[in-house]
């Protein structure tokens, strides 16, 4: 992460950058191979990757997180710098995208249910796509850029409450019982690192760009195609109907 936010500010080849970036890849890599000495010992107990819809579902969590907080914090200083909106303000505009995941997971559970975790899990993640890519060519001053933003908010909310409850479904019918918490911690990890990813390379896309209004679109398109890989992983890789236990 902090190669990522201090590279547009150094240079990519700045001798900081790169010692960051080489101690990530190591710390990764004698991550990985600790826990592969461990076997199921191991904090991370690397035969879970080995099971159906596994990988994928972790994977759809990190760009979900991707996208949700990378918009969070491009919309939020949009808002403010050039909307002009007070913080309070700034919070309220917020709200389209907070009432449908105050509801609708009720429903999402028990659609995943009846139909497994694939079809909801993709159709929220076009949804978050769709509500970030519709908000992208309303950055100016344009009439329109209100309603925009209202319908893109919403949009992008009921995205979240059909995706992330159906990739805990999908985490939770995939791996050994013996792992289900473990299962989920991960899935938990993996959001947490796509949320500092999208706050990163987010910030790193406003940063390079000549304006903030022209930042802040790009940024929308990056996280929306983000999004958009989300649902191609979602739908190529998560099982459909759950099966019994």
């Amino acid at each position: 992460m902090y190669a990522l936010i201090e590279g547009a500010d150094l240079g990519w080849s700045a001798a900081r950058v790169l010692g960051a970036l080489a101690l990530a890849g190591l710390a990764g890599a004698g991550f990985v191979l600790a826990e592969r000495r461990a076997g199921d010992a191991a904090l991370v107990p690397l035969r879970m990757f080995r099971s159906p819809g596994f990988p994928s579902a972790v994977a759809a969590g990190l760009l979900a997180n991707f996208g949700l907080s990378g918009l969070l914090f491009v919309l939020s200083l949009f808002f403010q710098d050039a909307r002009h909106y007070s913080p309070a303000v700034a919070g309220l505009a917020f709200l389209p995208l907070t009432l449908p995941t105050a509801v609708n997971p009720l429903w999402t559970g028990r659609l995943v249910g009846r139909i497994g975790p694939r079809g909801p899990a993709t159709t929220g993640f076009v949804l978050m796509g769709a509500g970030a890519l519709l908000q992208a060519p309303f950055t100016g001053d344009s009439a329109l850029a209100p309603a925009a933003t209202l319908t893109g908010l919403l949009a992008f909310g009921f995205g979240v409450s059909f995706a992330l409850p159906a990739l805990v479904a999908a985490v939770a019918g995939s791996v050994p019982a013996e792992f289900a918490g473990t299962g989920a911690g991960v899935l938990n990890s993996a959001r947490q690192v796509g949320a500092s990813l999208g706050v990163a390379v987010l910030g790193a896309v406003l940063d390079l760009s000549p304006s903030g209004a022209d930042g802040t679109r790009r940024a929308l398109l990056a996280a929306g195609a983000v999004l958009l890989l989300g649902a191609a992983v979602a739908a190529t890789g998560l099982r459909g109907k759950t099966p019994a236990a």
